[in-house]
């Protein structure tokens, strides 16, 4: 099964993947890590260009660039999951809501891109869905404490930033979450002139699942850490997962 991390730059998504990686390994199950940007052979050449500031280029150009990861990373996750790995994943399209659709106004071809080409194109290439996205929604006062502590922000292009670029992104999240799974795909039917039907809705996550830290603690991490680990246990039908 396929497991999405998403949230703000700083929310500790790397973090909590590494930390849940090297728990399950070590209790002998198969993990397999994608970044995103990044992941894969094409991810990894694009992603210091969508991170970075170097290379000039429209909102629209990162947001298909960043769609055609995603797609690759997807594809390449089915193998693995099919081999039996849990795969989890460093940010998703929920990003792309935020940073393309909110941060610069690409709402509609987020849209376009996210809820209807990528479900068409996943629906004819048998292409698994990822079965949970936890939504890592941390307060601006913990995050700031967090990124100010990071020595690698000073040259990408959205962290490090002050609390109202904070509040347009988070936003986008919560437009993301709020609206129903069933809204975040596209909500009719492509038929072709003979009737041949194309496309029917269908979401393009089995579910979120929202968790919020209260503060920067090791307890608090902890609490996270535990959730993300009986969620994904139960998922995958581990019953055999000591939590020592």
């Amino acid at each position: 099964m396929i497991f999405v991390f998403d949230g703000l730059d700083g929310c500790g998504k790397s973090t909590y993947i590494r930390r849940l990686q090297d728990f399950y390994e070590s209790k002998g199950k198969k993990v397999k890590v994608f970044r995103n940007p990044g992941g894969t052979a094409f991810g990894e050449k694009i992603r210091p260009i969508t991170k970075g500031k170097d290379t000039p280029r429209s909102g629209i150009v990162d947001l298909l660039t960043l769609a055609a990861n995603w797609v690759d990373i997807l594809e390449q996750a089915k193998t693995f999951v099919e081999e039996g790995y849990v795969v989890l994943i460093d940010r998703g399209p929920m990003s792309a809501y935020a940073y393309q659709g909110e941060m610069k106004g690409l709402g509609h071809f987020v849209d376009i891109v996210y809820d209807f080409l990528i479900p068409l194109y996943a629906r004819h290439r048998d292409i698994i869905i990822p079965k949970v996205l936890f939504y890592i929604d941390v307060p601006y006062e913990l995050l700031y404490d967090r990124l100010r502590e990071r020595e690698d922000v000073s040259n990408e292009m959205y962290e490090g930033k002050g609390i109202e670029w904070y509040n347009t992104l988070r936003l986008g999240y919560e437009k993301f979450f709020e609206e129903t799974l069933h809204k975040r795909s596209y909500v009719g039917s492509l038929v072709r002139h003979d009737d041949e039907k194309l496309f029917d809705s269908h979401p393009i996550f089995g579910r979120v699942e929202r968790i919020s830290p209260t503060d920067n603690t090791k307890h608090e991490h902890n609490r996270l850490l535990s959730f993300f680990r009986e969620t994904i246990d139960k998922e995958m039908g581990w019953t055999d997962v000591d939590s020592n």
